[in-house]
């Protein structure tokens, strides 16, 4: 599969109880909150000081919500924002595509990232990706714990990998599945 095959656009995404959509005008508070949550910020690329223009900007690229980068909210049947996501292509096939997300400080422990990662690795698969990836902060636990909850193989670290806020360099653990580790 080439990227030229792969829909111009993501369409909204639900299992039921959380909703990945892109981002409207109205959720820039609730964005703004999550990216200045401590936590988020040690654990992500989310710039110190995240401001409402920064959220303005994440607002108008998801709206755009097209390859080779998507991103959305995730969001409950209230339509608050819970987190966001981001799907990603990491090759020139497009065959595969990475994941990030942030779960916003009142979401978390309850299984929005868990369910928001399952979405859209069935997504992801359904337009023709082989190998779907997740890189996590070794100290992360909680994304680990995602990676596992959701079927994904560790396959190593990668140590000082990733730059990380306050220039702290950081190792990251590579989970991957691909499309035939998955049963049908």
């Amino acid at each position: 599969m080439t990227r030229m095959d792969w829909p111009r656009h993501t369409p909204t995404l639900t299992d039921g109880t959380i909703t990945l959509r892109p981002a409207q005008a109205d959720d820039a508070e609730g964005i703004v909150a999550m990216c200045t949550d401590l936590e988020s910020v040690r654990f992500t690329a989310v710039p110190p000081g995240y401001t409402t223009a920064n959220a303005v900007d994440y607002i108008s690229r998801s709206r755009e919500n097209c390859w080779p980068e998507v991103h959305l909210v995730i969001s409950d049947d209230t339509d608050a924002v819970l987190g966001n996501c981001s799907l990603r292509e990491l090759d020139d096939e497009a065959a595969v595509v990475g994941i990030g997300y942030l779960v916003a400080p009142w979401a978390r422990r309850r299984g929005v990232a868990t369910a928001a990662t399952r979405l859209l690795i069935d997504y992801a698969f359904a337009i023709g990706a082989f190998r779907f990836e997740l890189d996590a902060f070794a100290d992360n636990v909680g994304s680990r714990a995602v990676a596992k909850a959701c079927g994904l193989t560790e396959e190593g670290v990668m140590r000082g990998a990733r730059l990380g806020n306050g220039g702290v360099r950081h190792d990251l653990v590579r989970h991957a599945v691909l499309r035939t580790d998955r049963p049908g």
